[in-house]
């Protein structure tokens, strides 16, 4: 269930979201939705007043979290992606275009961070710089909320990633092969205490096979 982060050191040599940037809230959109308004939901009862979304690519989640009251802001390296975000966040939404792993915001400017569906397809290496950032960013007592898969647990589990595999094989061989070694490595909660965040699971959707984790600082 591919997003666009892109975040990765460096000037994007290619955009590998500007083929599918068209038809990618079409065919998302509904599975989706349901994950997102959870999210924004979490945030405002965290009484979060302000959100960055990393890797944040058509904005969809910036404009449930804008819509809630929060000050919401996203940063993402696929121009094609960025595009269709501009064309449907409100003007109060900030879209930045860059690396999610080193954003231009200071220090404990948001009280929230969210990250969904980037952590499990790019490098290990890649994610640890995502859940650093998200950390920085974090004023006192705030939250990084993520959205991604969880190992399968179970005959519910298993059957969950039945789908969501066969999602992740049509994304192309290198997407896939992230996303299995992500199941394999654990998923988040092994790359949350490298950065050191502790990781709460706090729901669980499409039989268990994806996870709404809340990760503060530990």
């Amino acid at each position: 269930m591919p997003t666009s982060p892109h975040p990765s050191g460096g000037p994007a040599a290619s955009d590998d979201y500007a083929a599918v940037a068209r038809l990618y809230d079409p065919l998302t959109g509904p599975l989706l939705a349901p994950l997102r308004r959870r999210l924004t939901r979490r945030a405002v009862e965290r009484g979060a007043a302000s959100a960055a979304d990393l890797c944040c690519g058509t904005g969809r989640q910036l404009m449930l979290l804008h819509a809630a009251g929060l000050r919401a802001a996203g940063v993402d390296r696929s121009p094609a992606m960025l595009t269709r975000a501009r064309r449907q966040c409100p003007p109060g939404v900030e879209l930045v275009a860059g690396d999610a792993t080193a954003t231009p915001w200071p220090d404990a400017a948001f009280d929230l961070c969210s990250i969904g569906f980037a952590l499990h397809e790019r490098p290990r290496a890649t994610g640890l710089g995502l859940l650093a950032e998200a950390r920085r960013l974090l004023a006192p007592g705030g939250a990084v909320l993520v959205l991604d898969y969880r190992p399968p647990r179970g005959a519910a589990g298993r059957l969950g990633h039945l789908a969501v595999g066969a999602i992740e094989r049509a994304a192309g061989a290198e997407h896939h092969d992230h996303y299995r070694h992500w199941l394999t490595g654990g998923g988040l909660r092994p790359l949350a205490r490298e950065t050191g965040l502790a990781c709460t699971l706090a729901d669980s959707f499409l039989l268990g096979a994806v996870g709404l984790y809340v990760l503060t600082p530990a």
